[in-house]
């Protein structure tokens, strides 16, 4: 199930791809009569669907090979100072300080349901 999981997220980036792909066919076979020296018509369209299929098989890639993402957002929402995981502070409506705490400034307790939100930065 796991494995299906990813190849259904890699899915919009498979259809992007193809579309790329087909456009770029598309944009290859321009007819204009060519100036030596200029850029014909096809050169901006092919090199921004090239760089979208590279953009394409590089997130194809990586969410195909990527690691189990619960473990990894478990892994980053861990308090640098506690190692205790912040997120359920989160979904319970907690305020979040740098220590990663529901507690005021590192230490202290938290504020009540009415108080007033502080201001930006000054945590």
């Amino acid at each position: 199930m796991i494995g299906g999981a990813r190849f259904i997220r890699a899915l919009p980036y498979v259809v992007a791809g193809v579309a790329a792909g087909y456009l770029y066919y598309v944009a290859s076979n321009f007819q204009f009569h060519e100036r030596p020296g200029t850029l014909g018509p096809d050169f901006w369209p092919e090199a921004i669907l090239a760089l979208m299929i590279v953009t394409c098989l590089y997130k194809i890639v990586s969410v195909l090979v990527a690691r189990n993402d619960a473990a990894v957002l478990l892994k980053l929402n861990r308090s640098p100072a506690h190692g205790r995981p912040v997120l359920g502070s989160i979904r319970r409506g907690g305020r979040i300080n740098r220590c990663g705490s529901t507690r005021s400034p590192c230490g202290g307790t938290a504020p009540s349901a009415g108080a007033s939100a502080p201001p930006p930065g000054a945590w």
